[in-house]
This record gives structure tokens, C-alpha cells and sequence, in this order.
């Protein structure tokens, strides 16, 4: 296994590599933690399904109700954050179609990678407030920037909603806010 770490506003180098050597699979976070970052999540796509290669979104961050607007392969989910909201449990989600989900599962199986009943039992709790948790969440986030935002004692301030934030366009065109 060879690996590439590339920094994802680094297009020039990413669009050389897709069209010198065709990596087999793009793992990226999106929006990032804890540097807040977003990417272009329509562009590396294209990018992936022209050179057929698999592509892999961790979107802890962004949530579970952004699926689907962008063709790709693999999400994966911390359960532990979000989804259980009391970080009293740990597991992971894949969220993917079903031909590549019947690939993987005789692996997870192999390998152990699944949540026992008392972790299930925990991160579905929590899955029955996740809505709100997560708007409240949002809410909440757009006060405490609102409230510092400014502050001279405050040196370094990352919000996706504030408009001057790099990533601010990329972000409500990925619907990863309201």
C-alpha cells in the first residue's frame, strides 16, 4: 500500500496525481476537525468516478442528513459524537450502497467490528434526539460566534456560518448549514 497525504486546496497537485497515477481510493473529512475546513466535495468526486476510484467521506461533522447530494462512495460516522450524544458508547458507522456493503461485511465480521447490544442500545437512545440535538447544537454554535466574534482578547475565531470564514461559499453549497 502506497499513501499520498495532500493538503485538499493543493488542486494543481491532486488533478497531477489523478492524471499521472490514479490513486484507488480518496479518504477525506469534510467539514474537517479541528481546522473547520470544507471541501470541494463535488470537484474530488468527479475527480474519483473519472478515474474509478473509490471514495471515502468521514462525515461525523457534517451529520447523518447529508447524504446523497454528492456521488460518493463510503460515509463514515463516529457514532460515538453525534449519533449518541452522551459519549457513553462507541462505534462507527458505513453508510454505502449495497454492493459495496456485501464487499465489507464478511471483513467486519472477521474482524469484530460490531457494536454490542449495550452500545446499540446506547447510540440508538441517542439517535431519538439527534434532530434536535444537532439544531440546537447549530443554534447555539451561531450564538457563541455572534457573542465573540467582536471581542479584541479573541485572536483566532473559526465559524462555518461567519462569511468571511475561506470555506464559508463551499459550505452552503454542500448544505452542511441553513
Amino acid at each position: 500500500v502506497r499513501s499520498t497525504i495532500l493538503h485538499m486546496d493543493d488542486k494543481d497537485k491532486i488533478e497531477d496525481i489523478f492524471f499521472n497515477d490514479p490513486p484507488k481510493l480518496v479518504l477525506l473529512e469534510s467539514p474537517t476537525n479541528p481546522a473547520l475546513r470544507v471541501h470541494d466535495l463535488q470537484w474530488i468526486t468527479r475527480l474519483c468516478k473519472k478515474s474509478h476510484c473509490i471514495s471515502i467521506l468521514d462525515n461525523t461533522f457534517a451529520g447523518f442528513h447529508h447524504h446523497g447530494k454528492f456521488d460518493i462512495d463510503i460515509f463514515v460516522h463516529s457514532l460515538t459524537k453525534h449519533a449518541c450524544g452522551h459519549s457513553d458508547a462507541m462505534g462507527g458507522a458505513i453508510i454505502s450502497d449495497s454492493k459495496i456493503i456485501d464487499q465489507i461485511y464478511p471483513i467486519s465480521m472477521t474482524l469484530g467490528a460490531t457494536l454490542d447490544p449495550g452500545a446499540a442500545s446506547l447510540i440508538l437512545r441517542g439517535m431519538k434526539t439527534y434532530f434536535l440535538r444537532t439544531r440546537e447544537s447549530a443554534t447555539n454554535a451561531k450564538g457563541v460566534f455572534e457573542w465573540l466574534k467582536d471581542r479584541r482578547d479573541i485572536e483566532n475565531l473559526k465559524y462555518l456560518g461567519d462569511e468571511n470564514h475561506p470555506d464559508y461559499k463551499l459550505c452552503k453549497l454542500n448544505l452542511l448549514m441553513h
